[in-house]
C-alpha cells in the first residue's frame, strides 16, 4: 500500500520524497486527494512534521504563473524557490532569467521543466 507514497529502500522500509510523492499528481486537486489516501492509510493523527510536509507541498502548488502565448513564469516571492531556480544545476540550463522574477522556458524544454519542479517538490 506504501508503494503509492513512497520509494522502497529495503524489505520492510520506504522513504517518501518530493518526487515519490508527488508521482501520478497532476493537480492540487490530485495532491489533496493523495494526501487523503495516505491519511486513510497510515492514520489521521499525523505527527507535526507530516502535517508541516503536507502544508507545504500544498503551498508549492502552481508557484508559477504562465504568462503570454509563450512559455514565461513569474516566479512567487518565495526566496526558497528563487533561490532554487537560480542555483540547481538543471534548471539553470532549462530556463532564461528575465527582470522582475519571471523566468522564460522554451516550449521544446516544459516537459522536462516541470517534471525537474516537480522532483523538487512543486507541482505545476
Amino acid at each position: 500500500m506504501l508503494k503509492r507514497f513512497a520509494s522502497k529502500t529495503s524489505l520492510n522500509r520506504y522513504q517518501v520524497s518530493n518526487q515519490s510523492f508527488l508521482k501520478a499528481c497532476g493537480t492540487k486537486e490530485d495532491l489533496s486527494e493523495k494526501i487523503r489516501l495516505f491519511r486513510q492509510v497510515v492514520g489521521e493523527d499525523l505527527p507535526e512534521n507530516w502535517q508541516q510536509y503536507f502544508k507545504e507541498l500544498l503551498d508549492n502548488c502552481n508557484p508559477l504563473k504562465q504568462v503570454g502565448p509563450h512559455a514565461v513564469f513569474k516566479l512567487s516571492r518565495n526566496k526558497a524557490l528563487i533561490t532554487l531556480v537560480a542555483q540547481d544545476p538543471v534548471l539553470r540550463r532549462l530556463v532564461l532569467k528575465a527582470e522582475d522574477h519571471h523566468v522564460i522556458v522554451f516550449r521544446t524544454h516544459l516537459a522536462r521543466f516541470k517534471s525537474r519542479m516537480k522532483e523538487l517538490g512543486y507541482l505545476l
